[in-house]
């Protein structure tokens, strides 16, 4: 039944193409998104050349060489006036003021690069928990904290393709009369849709990973979560690595969840148009009408989002009073609260059909 169905709607109505369509879609979005990211300015190199040498654990050693490379960026210009200076009065040498020109120019020429790496340093530097890393390629990797729409269309699509298409032209009337076609031809669709959503969603985290790697010179994965700054108060102990993988697995629960909700909505109407607008609606309404902490309460959405998950919560404390939250991306309780509303659609979705018949 598996390969037949595969068969059915993977060749004969073409999803397989539509699939590999919408990820080279993705592959384009990420290249084009990745580009956009970065500071008007913004000295690449000098800013990895920096954080190269010096990324890790920040040693006192590493301080040292930091606060005399910083005090060549603020003084680069009168040092080469000094320097200009000293070589005309035959203080010394060409060899030695050419020297001295090299050393500065890497300072003058890539400052807007250091000046960033100087801020991420300050921030790693604030706690003993955390490391110098390539903060610019981690915060884009961790940029997208919103439902992917491609990945949303290609579960809606498979769900209209593999099962409110049938309804549409009343085909699923004459498979009811199968000995397998109602409960279990519609649970082994969605299974099928439910493991193809996932992967989906797996597969754009992999390639965004991929087009990270490819622009920068990533080295720090197993640096604590906590090293990047858009991620200052995580209660996540894991690694930077650890925290995208953690959530490229929330995000792909999120999809074989929303697959289910998907079918739900297909067991409620017929028409493919409804079903493609409630689909999408179930999206992008939360996300536009909840833009606080309430949104990770919102499953599937929550786990389509993922990445807020991890961020922590802003707290400060003032003398003589109580300590107050400042801002709340996720409560304590939101992610176990989104994985049992996932549970239970998931449930629905497979008990849905009962109401279709009795006969297996």
């Amino acid at each position: 039944m598996l390969k037949q169905e595969l068969k059915k709607v993977f060749i004969k109505r073409y999803y397989l193409l539509i699939f590999f369509a919408l990820l080279a879609a993705e592959l384009v979005l990420c290249v084009v998104q990745g580009g956009k990211e970065g500071l008007s300015g913004f000295d690449k190199e000098a800013y990895e050349r920096f954080v190269n040498i010096y990324a890790g654990q920040i040693t006192e050693e590493k301080a040292k060489q930091l606060e005399t490379s910083f005090m060549y960026l603020d003084n680069a210009d009168d040092l080469r006036l000094f320097g200009e200076a000293f070589y005309q009065s035959g203080d010394i040498t060409p060899e030695e003021f050419e020297q001295l020109q090299t050393e500065l120019e890497q300072y003058m020429s890539g400052r807007t690069g250091i000046n960033v790496f100087r801020e991420h340093y300050a921030y790693a530097s604030a706690s003993p928990a955390r490391e110098i890393v390539n903060s610019e390629a981690w915060t884009e990797l961790f940029s997208n904290d919103a439902a992917d729409l491609l990945c949303v269309f290609a579960v809606i699509v498979f769900t209209v393709s593999a099962f409110v298409a049938e309804n549409e032209t009343s085909f699923s009337l004459l498979r009811r009369t199968t000995p397998k076609g109602r409960k279990a031809l519609y649970r082994t669709d969605l299974k099928l849709g439910m493991v193809t959503a996932a992967g989906f969603s797996l597969i754009c985290s992999a390639l965004r990973l991929g087009v990270g790697l490819a622009k920068w010179s990533i080295r720090d994965f197993g640096a604590p979560l906590e090293s990047l700054e858009l991620f200052e108060n995580t209660s996540f102990g894991g690694s930077l690595l650890g925290g995208y993988i953690t959530i490229a697995i929330l995000k792909a629960l999120g999809a074989a969840a929303f697959c289910a909700f998907c079918f739900i909505l297909g067991n409620l109407f017929t028409s493919s148009v409804t079903v493609l607008l409630a689909g999408l609606l179930s999206v992008l309404l939360p996300q536009y009408v909840l833009r606080d902490a309430r949104i990770y309460y919102v499953s599937p959405v929550s786990l389509l989002r993922g990445t807020g998950f991890l961020y922590g919560n802003v707290v400060l404390e003032e003398a003589d009073a109580l300590p107050f939250t400042v801002s709340e991306t996720a409560g304590t309780l939101a992610l176990p609260i989104s994985l049992f509303i996932a549970a239970l659609i998931v449930l629905c979705a497979f008990l849905f059909v009962k109401k279709r018949g009795a006969t297996k």
